[in-house]
């Protein structure tokens, strides 16, 4: 385990770290409470913008498991990301937009 502390790869150096952090402090308690668990508690409709659908899937997959959460309003850059969006939540009504429509429409409001 030693070999870690000096690993290239940052994922087996943190590894390192926790581990030894653990084995000076055994009563220390490694607790995650990610911001992103209040998403089960959203009901009706949830808008995106700025989200990726290649980079954010972690979030998307907590709103999909969510029953109470019927819409999902996103903003796409790519249209890629629009028939992504839809293909994913299949399971709820996806209103999609070019995040560049909303910029003219705030620019010139």
């Amino acid at each position: 385990m030693e070999e870690w502390k000096n690993s290239d790869n940052d994922l087996v150096k943190k590894l390192y770290e926790a581990v030894t952090l653990k084995k000076k402090e055994p009563d220390l308690e490694f607790s995650i409470d990610y911001s992103v668990n209040k998403l089960k508690s959203i009901k009706g409709k949830i808008t995106f913008i700025g989200l990726s659908p290649n980079n954010d899937s972690h979030i998307m997959k907590i709103i999909k498991e969510n029953i109470n959460v019927d819409t999902i309003e996103f903003y796409y850059f790519d249209k890629k990301e629009s028939i992504d969006i839809n293909l994913f939540f299949n399971n709820k009504k996806v209103i999609t937009e070019n995040i560049i429509e909303l910029w003219k429409r705030k620019a010139s409001a």
